[in-house]
């Protein structure tokens, strides 16, 4: 026993203190691509704990989209209506990269509902695409389908562009890692014979910004899942 009776620290203060480790190295500190890849790996863990203390509380959690976004709209507009009819209702609204991040809180129990583009649900629940290393995820189940989506192919209205062969050697968004517009992107270009290779440029950014870099000349196209208005674009 240990000799001033205390107990040994809980396991959430040995994972912090090994984190803690990882990121003091000294006055050298961390290179950028090492802070990036620990940033995005606690925001994304910090987000999953929130969420399922949450649950324990009773407070249901929407999961959308990312911000701006159509799925995003739908989500504060959902949960302004639960609010209102129901007032007694716990019920948060969380935005994220998208359907295949949505799939995955779902099984996770991060997320109690959640929006998810068809054709990843149909990857999700068969252990396909994006899903095919972590296995299916059988424990989805849909309520209700709320509206279509086409996926289109943008380019500027000058653009020698017509069809998506003519992408290769240009410079391309192929939307956010965790996205169904990334999902529906993969799969649009490998029916065409196009790899992520042939790609001059393959960003992964959020469907606004990608708009904002196609007007200013940075990227010759972008995809994007959406539905109408899409006010993104």
């Amino acid at each position: 026993p240990d000799p001033d009776n205390t107990a040994p620290p809980s396991r959430s203060k040995q994972l912090i203190d090994k984190l803690a480790a990882m990121v003091n190295v000294g006055p050298v500190g961390l290179d950028p691509q090492q802070d990036a890849i620990i940033s995005d790996e606690l925001d994304r863990a910090t987000g999953i704990i929130t969420r399922r203390l949450e649950r324990r509380k009773q407070v249901y959690t929407v999961a959308s989209g990312p911000g701006g976004g159509e799925y995003a709209h739908f989500g504060n507009a959902f949960v302004e209506t639960v609010r209102t009819a129901r007032p007694e209702l716990g019920i948060r609204h969380v935005q994220t990269q998208g359907s295949v991040e949505n799939a995955r809180l779902l099984a996770g129990g991060g997320a109690d509902y959640a929006i998810v583009q068809a054709a990843v649900a149909a990857q999700a629940l068969a252990g396909q695409g994006p899903f095919a290393q972590g296995g299916p995820l059988t424990t989805l189940r849909a309520l209700g389908s709320l509206f279509p989506e086409a996926v289109h192919v943008v380019v500027p209205p000058d653009s020698p562009i017509k069809a998506v062969d003519d992408l290769r050697g240009k410079r391309v968004d192929i939307g956010a890692p965790q996205s169904g517009t990334r999902a529906s992107a993969l799969a649009v270009l490998a029916a065409h014979g196009v790899a992520v290779a042939d790609l001059r440029e393959a960003s992964q950014g959020p469907t606004e910004r990608a708009v904002r870099r196609l007007v200013a000349g940075q990227l010759d196209a972008l995809f994007v899942t959406i539905a109408p208005p899409a006010h993104s674009l």
